[in-house]
């Protein structure tokens, strides 16, 4: 498994189907509720379903406010740039599509024109390869990435429907804002 997404303590409704929705798009993911799990919990349950890297999703307002990632290396676990700030989310329930099945995907690419900070270690955490505007590419899904104002990107993933010939957008649609992480703390699952 690639990563497994949770919520913080208390999660609204909006967060939770939220996290269901980025998760179907993502393969070799998976959601699990929080309840009343510390970070250590949820690190040990990861590195236990061998999962490389986890998320929490924090509520902000009601609505998702950031994903923070932490990466498990052997009995360690530490949070890793980039702290995913969502500046607007819609839901599949909100575009009023069906939440897409991940059955038969296996893998994720991220299109993009021009290459900006922390791609590569996105695409690390989702497990996905970068593919550039211009080049052919074999993906079961494409998360088009697009530059808006005031260093925000949006977000949308894109399934091609092989019996229909089309693509077709599916999951959430974000507008997101990268930052670094402050620092890299290791924390050991036995502390």
């Amino acid at each position: 498994m690639s990563l497994l997404i949770t919520t913080s303590r208390y999660p609204t409704r909006r967060t939770r189907t939220f996290c269901k929705d980025f998760v179907s798009v993502i393969p070799r993911s998976a959601y699990i509720t929080r309840g009343h799990a510390n970070l250590i919990d949820i690190a040990s349950y990861a590195k236990l379903h061998n999962f490389t890297h986890f998320g929490i999703v924090s509520v902000w307002k009601g609505n998702p406010g950031k994903i923070m990632f932490y990466k498990i290396t052997g009995d360690t676990y530490m949070q890793v740039s980039p702290i995913m700030y969502l500046k607007g989310v819609a839901t599949t329930k909100d575009l009023k599509r069906p939440r897409f099945s991940k059955r038969n995907i296996s893998t994720l690419c991220f299109k993009i024109k021009s290459v900006f900070p922390f791609m590569q270690e996105l695409a690390e955490i989702f497990n996905a390869k970068i593919i550039h505007s211009d080049e052919s590419y074999n993906c079961d899904i494409i998360c088009v990435f697009k530059p808006m104002p005031k260093d925000i990107l949006k977000l949308k993933f894109i399934h091609f429907i092989l019996s229909e010939e089309q693509y077709v957008e599916v999951g959430p649609i974000l507008k997101i804002k990268l930052m670094d992480v402050p620092r890299n703390v290791s924390l050991s699952f036995n502390t």
